[in-house]
């Protein structure tokens, strides 16, 4: 039971907690890696760049058709704020006229003002029965004090 108990530990064990030779190591292998890997790379992006040239098709014997053409120009909205100025002109006109939507079945478009009001007079309508709800199962008495 009195075994002597070690002593600490001499201090030339612990002078380095790192390998030098280690890491050197490692950063070596990191770049060599890298370098290999960026050739590798690289040849495959050459590879690739001479496989699409080799499959371009070659220039047609009509000079006119080796003409570079024009671009198209970009399609873009002149003048935008204008433009939604008139999308909202256009559906004020709609949602504030009168107009058919279907005359052979009788239906018709009012404005908007002109609905609220007719709600407001005579309110929603009711809405229609839907099926019967299914019978729910009986409620089953709760047992009191928990224990069995």
């Amino acid at each position: 039971m009195s075994e002597p108990r070690p002593g600490p530990a001499a201090p030339r064990e612990f002078d380095r907690e790192v390998s030098v030779k280690g890491v050197v190591l490692f950063v070596v292998g990191t770049a060599a890696l890298s370098v290999v890997a960026f050739f590798w790379m690289w040849s495959l992006a050459v590879g690739a760049k001479l496989g699409l040239i080799a499959k371009d098709p070659a220039p047609s014997p009509m000079p006119e058709a080796n003409r570079p053409r024009p671009r198209p120009s970009v399609a873009l909205q002149d003048d935008p704020n204008g433009d939604m100025r008139r999308f909202r002109a256009q559906e004020e006109a709609v949602l504030s006229s009168y107009a058919w939507v279907d005359r052979e079945a009788g239906v018709a478009r009012i404005p908007v003002s002109r609905a609220i009001d007719l709600v407001a007079e005579q309110g929603l309508p009711a809405p229609a029965p839907g099926p019967e709800a299914l019978p729910s199962a009986p409620a089953v008495p709760a047992t009191g004090g928990g224990k069995p």
